[in-house]
């Protein structure tokens, strides 16, 4: 190939045997059998990639028909001017279709049948699944009885720290090994209870992010129990059962109604409403223990009363003349706590957001909100989890995302506020995009590092938060 970059066109080709696909910015090239892959783009040369595919052709197959469909039923009414002009541009877009699907069949005609089943019903990280069935003898017998066990195989490097350094070697080596001795090493309860769990958690509903809480749900013991018991598993039962003040609130006879919910497999709709009971609950000084929720009507009644006393108890906390004092030292000029009613009006007039919203909790001592000055100006909010304050939400103005600079300056202002590490400040989820950050990169500086203002941290230049 050509080492001059020429900006590519736009579409998806398979040609001698690889697929190849065009983005404005990116060309990458994909052998199907067995797998792999490069990528390039203007300003680095090829260099080895774990591309996104996506084996299931369905989707773009009802498309193409239902596009033609719409081209026949047009074909078929007067040749008005404007009728021709959509006609023209639905057989382009049919035409491209076509041949992006074909690209596609023709690379999936090229991988074997049985590994090609085992790795379609996923909707993420089907290329590491497909490159361990390729190169791991065992792997395919793994994939056929418990399927998300070696999907999670297939992404090692993900689940244990320090990060597996070669992970196809280390996914030989797992492949052989016995299911449970497989999921203690991946951070699972090592018992073959959590192994036919695992068994249960559908492919085609399966996503890492869910695998995580799934992890985290089967290390309570409690939670386990009700894990063992559930018929099936989709995303709202994963995230309710890993939440340790949500499931103990959760029937088990509604969490089996969830479970057989195929509209909760990605929205969580119910989690988020049980939170926001839950949260009002509390709010309202309730007994968390008295809560008890028993069918879908009972949630949707309770959520709505909630949310009625709630909007009085709201009207009337704007008028305390301050909120509770911040539980970390501010840093003046840099990170500044939000003392009163009306700097939280302010606050949120100045970045267009909720804020106000906050006031009730503010005034509760549930959760504080700062005034983030550098190195970009933002809105900050802790709230208390386990006895520490863990970050919220840390946003921009019009609630847009800060730089990663910034998160990690006020992630590091919170830890050293507390004396912890990082990964005990931030949701979970946050902690493994945050930690290349902590652990990999060069020390970087913080806003506070040349100042020694009385009520903040010690000047820390820039070193590191370790891991926990």
């Amino acid at each position: 190939m050509s080492s001059a970059w020429t900006t590519p066109r736009f579409g998806t080709t398979f040609n001698n045997g690889r697929l190849i696909l065009f983005r404005h910015q990116s060309i990458t090239v994909i052998k199907p059998w067995p797998p792999a892959a490069w990528k390039r783009t203007p300003t680095r040369e090829w260099r080895g990639c774990r591309p996104d595919l996506k084996l299931d052709l369905s989707s773009m197959e009802n498309d193409l028909e239902a596009l033609e469909q719409e081209i026949a039923r047009i074909s078929g009414e007067l040749p008005f001017e404007e009728n021709l002009a959509i006609l023209e541009r639905d057989q382009r877009h049919a035409a491209r279709i076509s041949h992006e699907l074909n690209a596609w069949s023709a690379f999936c005609s090229a991988i074997p049948e049985d590994a090609l089943q085992v790795v379609r019903p996923f909707r993420e990280r089907q290329f590491a699944l497909l490159s361990m069935l390729a190169r791991c003898p065992g792997a395919l017998e793994l994939a056929r009885t418990n399927p998300v066990l070696a999907w999670a195989v297939s992404t090692n490097w993900i689940w244990r720290r320090p990060r597996v350094t070669q992970p196809m070697r280390a996914a030989r080596r797992l492949v052989l090994l016995k299911r449970r001795e497989i999921a203690e090493w991946l951070g699972f309860p090592g018992t073959e209870s959590a192994v036919r769990i695992l068994a249960k958690y559908p492919p085609e509903t399966a996503r890492i992010r869910d695998l995580f809480y799934l992890r985290k749900a089967m290390n309570n013991e409690g939670a386990r129990r009700r894990l063992g018991h559930l018929p099936s598993l989709n995303a709202t039962v994963i995230r309710v059962l890993s939440n340790p003040v949500m499931w103990p609130r959760v029937s088990p006879s509604l969490l089996e109604q969830v479970a057989l919910c195929h509209n909760q497999d990605l929205r969580c709709s119910l989690s988020y409403v049980l939170a926001d009971v839950i949260d009002r609950w509390m709010l309202l000084g309730r007994d968390i223990t008295r809560l008890r929720i028993r069918s879908f009507d009972q949630l949707a009644t309770l959520s709505e009363e909630l949310n009625a006393e709630v909007e009085i108890l709201e009207s009337t906390s704007m008028n305390v003349s301050a909120f509770p004092p911040s539980p970390i030292p501010a840093v003046p000029g840099v990170i500044e706590p939000i003392r009163t009613p009306n700097a939280l009006k302010h606050e949120g007039t100045l970045m267009k957001n909720c804020a106000v919203g906050y006031a009730l909790r503010m005034q509760q001592g549930l959760t504080h909100l700062f005034r983030v000055l550098q190195p970009e100006r933002a809105t900050l909010s802790i709230v208390q989890q386990d006895g520490r304050w863990i970050l919220s939400q840390c946003l921009a103005a019009k609630n847009k995302n800060v730089r990663l600079h910034t998160l990690c300056a006020v992630v590091q202002w919170l830890a050293e506020g507390q004396g912890l590490a990082f990964d005990q400040v931030v949701p979970e989820t946050m902690a493994q995009k945050l930690r290349p950050h902590f652990e990999n990169l060069p020390p970087q500086p913080v806003p506070w590092a040349d100042q020694r203002p009385d009520d903040g941290p010690p000047a820390i230049a820039g070193t590191p938060i370790s891991s926990a």
